[in-house]
This record gives C-alpha cells, sequence and structure tokens, in this order.
C-alpha cells in the first residue's frame, strides 16, 4: 500500500539490488512489511518472501487478503470508521485502520479522498496485485529476533525520529546489535545507519516536512532526505 514514508516508489531498485548480490537466493525474510509494498516487489524478484509485523490486525488483515476474503476490504463509511478503532483485533479492523485512513496511518483520519482513487479503492486495487503472488508469500505476527539466524533479511525499520505503532519506542541500538550479530545477510532500510554498515544503494529526494505529498502547504519546510539501503554480510563461521 502506498502511504508516507512507504516503499512503494523504490521497492523495484531495492529489490533488484538485493538479488544482484544474492543471485541464487530463493527465500528472504522481511520482518518489518508494513503495507508490502517491499512484500511485493521482492515476490516479484522470484523469492520465496516470508514478511512479518508486530501490528495483529495488519497482519490478520494481509493473511485474509491472501486467503482471497473480499469482504475485509468492503468500503467502510466515515461515520463507522472511528467505532472501528475501539473494535476487536481483526484483519476488517486492519483495512479501516489503515486502508481507510488519510496517509496509510493507523487511524490518522478518514481518507475522504485522493487523486485518482479515494485509499480504500487505492487499497484493494494492491490487494489485487498482491493476492496475485499467494504462492510467494506467507505473513505472521511475530518480533524480529525470532528470524532465523541465518536467512537472508530485508528490515525496513521504524526511522529513527519517526512514530512507530505498536510499540511507542524503537530500541535502534539493539536492532542494529542483532544485526551484527547475525549469520545471514541483512539488509536494512534507513536514512542514516551506523558507521561499520555498508550502503550499497542510495536515492536522494526533497519531500515537505509536513509530509511527503506535494499537496501540502507551500510554506512547508523542504527536507533533503537520502534513501539508504545498508548492509551487514553476516556473521562469518
Amino acid at each position: 500500500m502506498r502511504y508516507q514514508g512507504g516503499k512503494s516508489r523504490i521497492a523495484r531498485p531495492i529489490a533488484e539490488t538485493i538479488q544482484r548480490m544474492y543471485p541464487s537466493a530463493t527465500e528472504i525474510w522481511e520482518p518489518f512489511c508494513g503495507g508490502a509494498a517491499m512484500t511485493l516487489a521482492l515476490a516479484k524478484a522470484g523469492l520465496k518472501v516470508h514478511a512479518s509485523d508486530i501490528h495483529p490486525d495488519l497482519i490478520f488483515m494481509w493473511q485474509a487478503v491472501m486467503a482471497g476474503d473480499a469482504s475485509v476490504s468492503v468500503d467502510v463509511s466515515e461515520d463507522d470508521y472511528a467505532l472501528w478503532r475501539t473494535a476487536p483485533v481483526s484483519a476488517r479492523r486492519g483495512f479501516v485502520g489503515f486502508g481507510a485512513s488519510f496517509g496509510g496511518g493507523w487511524f490518522a483520519g478518514f481518507g475522504r479522498g485522493a487523486n485518482p482513487n479515494p485509499p480504500q479503492v487505492e487499497c484493494r486495487n494492491f490487494f489485487s496485485k498482491l493476492a496475485k503472488f499467494s504462492t510467494l508469500i506467507d505473513f505472521a505476527c511475530r518480533e524480529y529476533e525470532t528470524t532465523p539466524d541465518d536467512a537472508l533479511v530485508y528490515a525496513d525499520i521504524p526511522y529513527r525520529g519517526t512514530k512507530m505503532y505498536g510499540k511507542s519506542v524503537f530500541d535502534h541500538a539493539a536492532f542494529w546489535q542483532w544485526v551484527r550479530e547475525r549469520r545471514g545477510p541483512t539488509f536494512v532500510s534507513e536514512l542514516a545507519g551506523p558507521d561499520d554498515m555498508q550502503i550499497v544503494w542510495c536515492k536522494a529526494h526533497k519531500s515537505q516536512m509536513t509530509s511527503n505529498s506535494p499537496t501540502s502547504a507551500p510554506t512547508s519546510s523542504i527536507v533533503h532526505r537520502e534513501e539508504r539501503l545498508y548492509y551487514w554480510p553476516g556473521r562469518q563461521p
């Protein structure tokens, strides 16, 4: 799905970089799947993707999509939107909380419209693309630390200084130490990582401080950012 901070616009070159560096790889673990833009790109590259996240509603939603359950993405009205915030965890709540929200943020406000389509329509369009790769993708709700130690990993971690759902704070230092101690190779998307990590791909761009959307107020400050793909080869035997 497209959302602020998502990888939809740069997913393909990231997947191509990973594929170029590990041409014989057949599987990859993605412990921060989020909006699944990278999940789709990795599957398109021919990899079996073991995608996961800690948000249960999100994972239930993805599992329902892969099972072909169309009921999860039936339109929700603005009146019902707020009621779903306090509803029990479910695939439907995942769609309402993310897919019906402005900018794809978790209950970030009802998405009334967008160019060219409202958020709910865009979300369903993405679902149809993802479902075509159901044999190459599986989703699970788990912590990143449970990823197999020798597996090839792509991690789109919460960028430092950004809001994270589920947990109020993400321990970046603990995550990078986990990367260093892994036997398997790890690719990580971030704006700024530790000096001992190799940058194997990057792309500079400009965005509004208030939003990545070009429709933000013209007086908003312009932020120059460089998306980077960091790489750690894994602990040698």
